[in-house]
């Protein structure tokens, strides 16, 4: 994940938590990062991600200062887009609107579901053991 952050102060790192979606908030924490020496300009931060997520479920990504002093701006993307968003000043209690939504994108690689690999895997064998019947006989 690349997040496009500012950094407008104090100590220069934060918590970055991608969550579940508990009723049209952050839930369940599913993995969680440190991000630092983001640049004072619109930069992209990397966050190593290994965590599966699935399509179609919604998921939160929560960036929170990891000190007091800390001031940090996520610039909004450059296309519009807006949906929810949620906002916080105790890192538990969220108000969620509809809002333009922060810039960041998620890079990854799709891995079948187990059952369409299966089934993939069984049509193999069926092509190959006709393969067999028919060279033999």
């Amino acid at each position: 994940m690349d997040f496009a952050l500012i950094d407008a102060g104090g100590t220069n790192s934060a918590l970055v938590e991608l969550t579940a979606d508990a009723s049209g908030m952050p839930g369940t924490v599913l993995g969680s990062w440190t991000v630092s020496g983001v640049t004072n300009a619109y930069g992209e931060v990397g966050t190593p991600v290994s965590v599966s997520v699935t399509a179609g479920l919604q998921y939160w990504v929560t960036i929170q200062p990891l000190e007091s002093d800390t001031l940090l701006d996520w610039a909004f993307n450059s296309q519009g887009l807006s949906g929810d968003y949620g906002d916080t000043r105790d890192g538990t209690t969220y108000s969620v609107f509809a809002y333009t939504l922060p810039a960041f994108d998620v890079l990854g690689s799709a891995v079948p579901e187990p059952s369409t690999f299966m089934l993939g895997l069984a049509a193999a064998a069926l092509a190959a053991h006709r393969l067999c019947r028919k060279l033999n006989g």
